[in-house]
């Protein structure tokens, strides 16, 4: 099977925003002495109004530095440090869409890679798996010791102690409508990057989880 860079995000030192400009355009929503209404509402994913409301407040408060880098493409990517983080996150979401943008944004995360991949450390990777036929999920929950939860049109793979997120690794299900697929996706999150070769270490925990051999596309192999 083959699996695809579909979400990356990555952590940089503050001194890298001054290099920034080699890839595109930074404007500052918010820091010490900016807060500017109408970039602020880029960071709203929120789709109720106390669900907007809620990420508002917690984007001025819980936040110290927001902006948007907007590169050659027309893309934009959002900059993020929380307030108790001493470095700053970056974002590439939607890699592996089967669209236009996505192909922008394979190309920005490219050149991005190109310039800063000595100095900024992944924290995130989202690998889609897509197929034509639904996944055995009961499978995949026995392999992973894990159990299934569905929520609206998506299936949810958790350990039995999970709320709403791991800090590990979160698996999901879902039927990409545009492109008639369906998705399985791993979520590998931070602390899955402190050992010596995350890279294969994820490639064999999709593999326990799937019992199929799997070959990583695209993106993935700049990312190793």
């Amino acid at each position: 099977m083959q699996g695809y860079t579909d979400s990356v995000a990555f952590e940089m030192d503050s001194s890298i925003l001054a290099k920034l400009h080699l890839v595109g355009v930074i404007t500052v929503a918010k820091n010490g002495l900016i807060f500017d209404d109408s970039l602020i509402s880029e960071f709203i994913t929120r789709k109720t109004k106390k669900g907007i409301d809620k990420q508002l407040k917690q984007l001025k408060n819980l936040y110290q530095y927001l902006a948007i880098l907007e590169t050659q493409t027309g893309l934009k990517y959002k900059i993020m440090q929380h307030k108790r983080a001493e470095k700053i996150n970056i974002s590439f979401q939607g890699l592996k869409q089967y669209s236009e943008i996505s192909q922008l944004m394979e190309y920005d995360l490219k050149s991005f890679l190109e310039l800063f991949k000595e100095d900024i450390q992944l924290i995130r990777l989202d690998v889609a798996i897509d197929n034509q036929k639904a996944f055995n999920l009961d499978s995949i929950a026995r392999n992973t010791n894990r159990n299934i939860y569905n929520f609206f049109n998506t299936s949810y793979i958790k350990t039995a102690k999970e709320k709403k997120v791991n800090e590990h690794l979160n698996i999901k299900h879902y039927y990409k409508i545009n492109v008639e697929l369906y998705r399985l996706e791993f979520v590998f999150l931070k602390r899955y990057f402190k050992g010596k070769n995350p890279m294969k270490t994820i490639e064999k925990t999709i593999q326990k989880a799937i019992k199929k051999r799997i070959k990583f596309i695209d993106s993935f192999a700049l990312l190793s």
